[in-house]
C-alpha cells in the first residue's frame, strides 16, 4: 500500500487563524443574542412539546419493532 499525504494544501497558520476567527464570530454572535429580549409564546411552546412527544414515540416504536424478534436488548438500551 502506498502512503498518502495526510495534510491538505493548508498551512498550520491558516488552520489556526480560521479556527480563531470562527471562535470569535461565534462568541460575538452569542453576546449579541444575550442582549436581545425574548418573549416566550405559549402556543409555540405547546406545539413544540407535542411535536417532541410524537417524535419520541416514533423513535421508541421504531426501536421496539427493530429489536422485537431478537434477544439482543443491550444495543437497544
Amino acid at each position: 500500500m502506498g502512503k498518502a499525504a495526510l495534510t491538505s494544501g493548508r498551512s498550520r497558520t491558516t488552520t489556526l487563524l480560521s479556527s480563531a476567527s470562527g471562535l470569535l464570530l461565534l462568541f460575538f454572535l452569542a453576546m449579541w443574542l444575550r442582549i436581545m429580549p425574548l418573549q416566550p409564546d405559549p402556543v409555540l411552546q405547546g406545539y413544540l412539546q407535542i411535536t417532541c412527544a410524537l417524535l419520541a414515540f416514533v423513535f421508541a416504536a421504531v426501536a421496539l419493532v427493530r429489536f422485537q424478534g431478537t434477544q439482543d436488548r443491550i444495543s437497544l438500551i
